[in-house]
């Protein structure tokens, strides 16, 4: 009668053993694997919010666009921009918010440009931004190009702000860009 109690104590103490070498193995290879593959994981996490950021820009100027043809060819007024392209967007509660942002919005327009006619605007006036990233998180927020993040809130392959363009375009902007 004590040999199967025996041999259940020895097959106990052989799945403890083996649990503990697992384990170990796990500790000792997994961690290691884990601490490399986090900053793989977080660049890829700021290369999508840098796309959508982007993403977001060209659909504001597509906007901007449509409110323009509705309004004599005028851009929005600065104090209340993201009120005025709301209509015009399919979902404003994410294109009006950077994803690179926590909490507020992001984005700032560029007071030069209220109300402004569109195809009144100079070769030298389309090449400046009309809203960007911006450190002034309110809605509405608008500023003449001085709310710029510094350091700039995009780390994906260089340090960057992105922006929307007069011309419609989105991209990139260097640190320092007037």
């Amino acid at each position: 009668m004590q040999q199967p109690s025996e041999a259940r104590t020895r097959k106990t103490v052989l799945f403890v053993v083996i649990g503990i070498a697992g384990l170990s193995f796990c500790i000792i290879f997994a961690c290691p694997v884990a601490a490399i593959m986090f900053p793989v994981f977080a660049h890829a996490r700021e290369r999508v919010r840098n796309a959508g950021c982007i993403s977001n820009l060209k659909q504001l100027g597509v906007a901007c666009a449509l409110y323009s043809q509705d309004h004599r060819d005028q851009l929005p007024p600065a104090s209340t921009w993201m009120n005025a392209i709301r209509p015009y967007l399919t979902e404003p509660n994410r294109q009006l918010r950077c994803p690179s942002v926590q909490e507020g919005f992001g984005y700032a327009f560029n007071t030069r440009f209220s109300r402004a006619v569109r195809d009144e605007l100079s070769p030298e006036q389309v090449r400046v931004p009309l809203i960007y990233d911006s450190v002034n998180l309110a809605r509405n927020a608008t500023d003449p190009l001085t709310s710029l993040p510094d350091p700039p809130r995009h780390r994906v392959d260089s340090e960057h702000n992105n922006a929307l363009f007069a011309d419609g375009s989105a991209r990139a902007i260097e640190p320092g860009t007037p």
